[in-house]
């Protein structure tokens, strides 16, 4: 057999990792709904916006790509999760090759696979989990533009880093972080005289400008979206940062430990051997990898922002480099055992997968329970019963509303909640046109006022009560009023057709 070149390995280890997580997302997930996250974005991304009322427009950008290409299914939403978490692995390893070479780098990739973001928590395709990809490939450019200095280099950064800021303006701290490195690092004159950061600076200017535009013109909805969870009260956001802190440093430590008692078993004095060049953290290295870490914890304390583990999904990568700089070099066989670990740790979640799935339904979550994929296609039966039309628009009660332009065969555009400012791309005169189907669950009285508050003409309301089923386990009944305002067409079919009679 003829050897892997290198880039052959690193696509191998990206699709190896997109199958087995998709595998385990359809066993696991089996149960409930995709999250209504990703719904969001696939909504989003049938409109391909320049710009979202709550965030930039990546996340919609490639949901609306990916399933330009693939038929829609739980499924293939989740291989997009997978193959987006099996992208960032490979960025991160890259990440390790550049700060401490390829061979003391070998022992990181068993770390990133155990790292539990690069994992089933990777599986909420939205804003934060896209830029699993995004922020260790962009670290790496950043990497290798102050190793080789040239124009191709800082274009390639300054690309990456547009799109991270296109995946979440959170991703300025990561930037912020490449400035204080490249500010820090021995060779930062020579850095700073060279052409790369310019070029990278352009480059993310050329990639943001769009978005940038549209912002401006639409006076900045993500930005006012992002203040509404600002001034928490003191106490609120020194809980939040403490609990965001103590679940970053939960997910942190499943490696760390790992490590730690593989290396305990082969040698038990390896702390002696901990690498005395760790010091080297200290400057340059430790700000660039602990920067969004420590920003993060900051915004949210002195900043009153609502954060959560969440915010650091896209951070935690930088464990893995980490633990390669300060443990230094680590033996052939310690690798090869992290690696059957983590065999076991796929294999073991694998065959926990069913299980997860009925928990879900036991446990009461909500997209276990909820009967989303249902109310899509009974609503969009009842439409094509009443109006006689491909059903364009809908609205509706939350995750439920959200869940329609997805699971309905029709793939209506979403008027989030019945707001044009949320939904610049749904006008009165599109209503007028295409009619539109509003499905409110029956005890959320803003829906159902915001129902009322529309002019009363061509008006259909029907009560729908649906249930969830999964390997015999029946989900509560949820009643939805579902009102349904004609469209223009059909009423003029109606009034031809009683004219003929």
């Amino acid at each position: 057999m003829w050897p892997l070149r290198p880039w052959q390995a690193l696509a191998l280890i990206a699709v190896s990792w997109t199958l087995w997580l998709t595998l385990y997302a359809a066993l696991a997930q089996g149960s409930s709904a995709v999250h209504h996250d990703m719904t969001e974005a696939y909504a989003w991304g049938l409109e391909w916006p320049l710009g979202t009322y709550k965030h930039p427009p990546l996340n919609a950008w490639i949901a609306g790509a990916w399933f330009a290409v693939w038929p829609r299914s739980d499924v293939n939403f989740y291989a997009l999760a997978a193959l987006n978490a099996g992208i960032g692995v490979v960025g991160a390893y890259k990440c390790c090759q550049e700060l401490v070479g390829p061979a003391r780098a070998r022992a990181a990739l068993p770390l990133l696979m155990l790292t539990p973001t690069f994992g089933p928590l990777a599986l909420t395709f939205n804003a934060n989990t896209v830029l699993l990809s995004v922020w260790p490939w962009t670290t790496y450019a950043f990497l290798v533009t102050l190793r080789r200095r040239d124009i191709a280099s800082g274009l390639l950064f300054g690309s990456l880093a547009g799109l991270a800021l296109l995946g979440k303006y959170y991703s300025v701290l990561l930037l912020a972080s490449c400035l204080a490195a490249a500010l820090l690092h021995p060779e930062r004159a020579r850095y700073f005289t060279s052409r790369a950061p310019y070029a990278a600076i352009l480059m993310a200017c050329l990639v943001s400008v769009p978005h940038a535009v549209w912002s401006w013109v639409n006076d900045f909805p993500a930005i006012t979206y992002a203040l509404t969870k600002t001034e928490q009260p003191w106490n609120l956001s020194l809980m939040q940062a403490f609990g965001t802190l103590a679940g970053g440093i939960g997910l942190a430590l499943i490696p760390i430990l790992a490590l730690a008692l593989v290396q305990r078993r082969f040698d038990p004095g390896w702390q002696r051997h901990i690498d005395p060049g760790w010091q080297c953290l200290a400057g340059w290295s430790l700000v660039l990898l602990l920067g969004p870490i420590a920003s993060t914890l900051a915004l949210g304390l002195f900043g009153r922002l609502g954060i959560s583990t969440n915010f650091l999904i896209p951070a935690l990568f930088v464990v893995a480099p980490l633990v390669v700089l300060t443990t230094g070099v680590i033996s052939d066989q310690v690798v090869t055992t992290l690696h059957r670990l983590t065999a076991i740790a796929i294999l073991t979640l694998l065959g926990l997968a069913p299980v997860l799935s009925i928990a879900q339904m036991k446990l009461s979550q909500d997209a276990a329970l909820e009967p989303r994929r249902e109310l899509a296609l009974a609503a969009t039966a009842l439409w094509h019963a009443t109006a006689g039309s491909p059903l364009k628009l809908t609205a509706g009660t939350a995750a439920f509303g959200l869940a329609l332009p997805f699971y309905s065969p029709d793939r209506p555009s979403d008027f989030t909640d019945m707001d044009p400012d949320k939904a610049p791309w749904v006008s009165e005169a599109r209503i007028q046109r295409e009619g539109l189907l509003v499905a409110c669950l029956e005890s959320d009285a803003s829906c159902r006022q915001a129902v009322s508050a529309r002019p009363p003409a061509r008006v259909t309301t029907r009560t729908l009560t649906l249930h969830r089923e999964f390997w015999g386990i029946r989900g509560p009944d949820f009643t939805f009023q579902i009102t349904m305002f004609a469209p223009a067409t059909a009423l003029a079919r109606h009034s031809a057709s009683s004219a003929i009679k």
